[in-house]
Formats: C-alpha cells, sequence, structure tokens
C-alpha cells in the first residue's frame, strides 16, 4: 500500500508540474495577449491620426483645385479683356494713322496757301 501511496503522491506531483507549466503558459499567453491588445490599440490609433491627415490633404486638395479652378477664369477673363484691348488698339492705330496723314495733308495745304499768299504778297 505505501507504494501505492508512493505512486499516487508521484502522479500528484507530475500532475502539479503539469498544472504550474500550463499556469506558466496561460500568463504567457495573457501577456501575449496584453501586449497584442496595446500593439492593436497603438495601430487603430495610427490610422485614426493617418484617416484625420488623408481628410484634411483631401480638403486642402479641394481648396487648391477651386482656387486653381477661380484663377483659371480669371485668367480667361484677363485674357479676353486683353484681346479686346488689343483689337481696340489696333483700330485706335489705323485711326491716328489716318489722323496724321489728314494732318500731312493740312500741313500741305497750309504750306502751299502760305507760299501762295507770300507770292501775292510779294506781287502786291
Amino acid at each position: 500500500m505505501s507504494g501505492h501511496i508512493r505512486a499516487l503522491e508521484f502522479e500528484i506531483s507530475k500532475s502539479l508540474n503539469k498544472v504550474e507549466e500550463l499556469n506558466r503558459a496561460v500568463d504567457q499567453k495573457n501577456y501575449e495577449l496584453k501586449t497584442g491588445k496595446q500593439s492593436l490599440a497603438e495601430s487603430e490609433s495610427d490610422i485614426a491620426t493617418l484617416n484625420q491627415q488623408m481628410n484634411n490633404f483631401v480638403s486642402e486638395l479641394n481648396h487648391l483645385k477651386a482656387l486653381e479652378q477661380r484663377y483659371k477664369d480669371e485668367n480667361g477673363d484677363l485674357q479676353r479683356r486683353i484681346d479686346q484691348e488689343g483689337a481696340s488698339n489696333v483700330e485706335l492705330s489705323g485711326s491716328i494713322k489716318e489722323f496724321e496723314v489728314k494732318i500731312r495733308q493740312k500741313e500741305d495745304q497750309l504750306m502751299y496757301m502760305r507760299k501762295e499768299l507770300e507770292g501775292a504778297r510779294y506781287s502786291n
């Protein structure tokens, strides 16, 4: 019987060692789980930060696109005004040339009349 008790004590001892090993394994798994949860929380926080940055960039991009369109529209308006001014300048340049020709003709006419007047004075 004493042998049987010893065999049972040995089995109990083996079982207690096994329980200790399993408890250590559970503790290790709990630690890994806790570490994994912390890592997951940090990753989720990073994702949230990156999503916020992305939203900010998208918002800024949309703002810049709106500015680009506004400047394109303004540039188009300015180009049309420049074209209109250019056409007006061409017309005015033509008018100036016509007036210069008329002025030269009037000056020539005036010179001719002066010569006629001087000739008439001389004759008189």
